[in-house]
């Protein structure tokens, strides 16, 4: 009798436990809704609020983002998918993203918050996801952050597993970042991705001008790597080499070469944080009214022994018509 009134007491427990969660949303969550607090991408309680509270609890989450490009014009849209991994493995599942500029419009089984800062999914009868997002007027580095869970489609907020985009699903506010260029600058071709998974992204936040220094700015480094960046004046050719030209014959599959090297600078890239490494390279350009409608191409590389076993992750181009 003690025996069965211990298991009815434990039964009864259990299910005042599984009663006290949130129902999980087979519609998403997007910030603000059902309670949820604001910023639900990035950090805790995520989408712990309507299932299994920890990450990773029944099997480890990937959360992949891919943006067609990284460095993007402003006010430009660019395709973006979105997949989730792992977890109880059935291929069900959800996500959140957020963007600290610009705006999402939502794709397939996709809706957004009506300022189009947050994204989220519509059921749970997949695991992959494409939309858009339209880059802000204002040139800089743009954030994304992203939260993804994996469920076992029994209706109950236990038994499926959450994680957060970045090197560690368990460990929040990783962001994957964009760069928005300036106007008559633009970013072409894919780079290679070094530690924790991170692609070099080269951009510019000014036009080149003449007269004046142009700037060009690599972000979502490891922080304190070694960089160079490379100035050319052309995307077709490095001598009697063909562009792209593709260093997998040194070692480093799908890391591409996309411009000429006329000039070279090396910049230590300070920061915090996965991928929160930056380093900026400065170009004098002549008061040469004659040089107004050239373009330059740029192109980043950084020192990194997890990247490939040339130890070399790169960035995408960079062209800029000078003004």
């Amino acid at each position: 009798m003690r025996t069965r009134t211990k298991s009815l007491l434990l039964t009864g427990a259990a299910v005042f436990l599984a009663s006290a969660l949130p129902a999980p949303r087979s519609t998403g969550v997007l910030p603000g809704e059902f309670g949820i607090p604001p910023n639900p991408s990035g950090s805790f309680p995520a989408c712990g609020a309507c299932h299994d509270p920890n990450p990773n609890a029944n099997g480890v989450v990937k959360v992949e983002i891919t943006p067609q490009l990284l460095s993007v014009d402003a006010g430009g849209t660019v395709p973006v998918s979105a997949r989730v991994t792992g977890g109880p493995g059935l291929g069900l599942g959800g996500f959140c993203m957020e963007t600290s500029a610009g705006r999402f419009q939502a794709g397939t089984n996709t809706r957004t918050t009506p300022a189009g800062d947050a994204i989220t999914h519509l059921d749970k009868f997949g695991n992959s996801w494409a939309f858009t997002y339209t880059a802000p007027n204002t040139p800089g580095v743009v954030r994304w952050t992203a939260a993804g869970q994996s469920v076992n489609a029994d209706l109950a907020p236990t038994g499926d597993s959450f994680g957060f985009y970045g090197p560690n699903s368990g460990q929040p506010g990783v962001p994957l970042r964009l760069y928005v260029n300036a106007p008559a600058v633009g970013g072409f071709g894919a780079g290679c991705a070094g530690l924790d998974g991170h692609q070099p992204v080269l951009g510019a936040s000014r036009s080149a001008t003449i007269g004046a220094s142009f700037d060009t700015e690599l972000v979502s480094v490891f922080p304190g790597a070694f960089t160079f960046c490379a100035l050319g004046d052309s995307a077709t050719a490095f001598g009697t080499l063909p562009l792209p030209f593709d260093l997998a014959i040194l070692g480093a599959p799908n890391c591409l070469v996309r411009c000429s090297h006329l000039f070279t600078q090396s910049a230590a890239a300070p920061g915090q944080g996965s991928g929160g490494g930056r380093a900026v390279f400065s170009w004098p350009l002549p008061n040469d009214p004659g040089l107004r409608g050239a373009t330059l191409f740029f192109q980043a590389f950084v020192l990194d022994p997890a990247a490939n076993s040339l130890g070399l992750a790169v960035s995408n181009g960079l062209k800029a018509q000078i003004q």
